[in-house]
């Protein structure tokens, strides 16, 4: 099962938030124009790369609730850049974005509760997380919540739903998809197959 992460987030030429000064902006507050330093920094775009300076800002913007700077520091945390890696942490932050309906921090605390990481190995509740990052048409979650369904990992087994995912997910562009397809279609009946098209 293909369970890449998904890595940092960020416009390619990300704009300090409009204000006079950005400095000021990132000093008083203002969550945005806070995640996009920490991205500048994290990139090297127009100051030298220095994760840990971008951890600081992702963190003064995270704890704001700016959902974005919430699913990049838990990247850092997963990935131990700026910081010690730290699967606990990761966790923390992805399920703070993934809270707010980030399909990335959905797919990415799925991921971290399939294998484990932060957190009791849970396939139910990879499942549920999985489950609302696909429903947002995330193309990776698709393809793991239709294998899930495919193998009962964290549901009951079912070529239905597994098809009807993985159907979505080759749709979407995952060139895997179509090869689990041909393994679980021998296994279902013409009704099942009509029923999840």
């Amino acid at each position: 099962m293909d369970r890449f992460k998904t890595i940092l987030l960020g416009s390619l030429l990300p704009l300090l938030a409009s204000c006079s000064s950005p400095g000021l902006c990132t000093t008083a507050g203002d969550a945005e124009a806070q995640f996009n330093l920490a991205w500048k920094y994290a990139n090297g775009e127009g100051v030298p790369e220095n994760d840990a300076e971008a951890v600081k800002w992702y963190r003064k913007s995270a704890e704001q609730g700016y959902t974005k700077a919430q699913f990049n520091l838990a990247v850092m945390y997963d990935y131990g850049e700026g910081v010690p890696e730290n699967d606990a942490e990761a966790v923390k932050w992805y399920r703070r974005s993934a809270d707010q309906g980030n399909a990335d921090a959905q797919y990415n605390l799925a991921v971290m509760y399939a294998n484990g990481e932060g957190v009791p190995e849970d396939d139910a509740e990879a499942v549920t997380w999985f489950r609302r990052s696909a429903e947002q048409g995330y193309t990776k979650a698709q393809f793991n919540l239709g294998v899930m369904y495919a193998n009962g990992e964290g549901v009951p087994e079912n070529n239905v739903f597994a098809h009807k995912w993985l159907n979505l997910a080759k749709v979407g562009g995952d060139e895997n998809a179509g090869n689990v397809l041909e393994i679980i279609i021998p296994r279902m009946t013409k009704e099942q197959i009509a029923e999840a098209q």
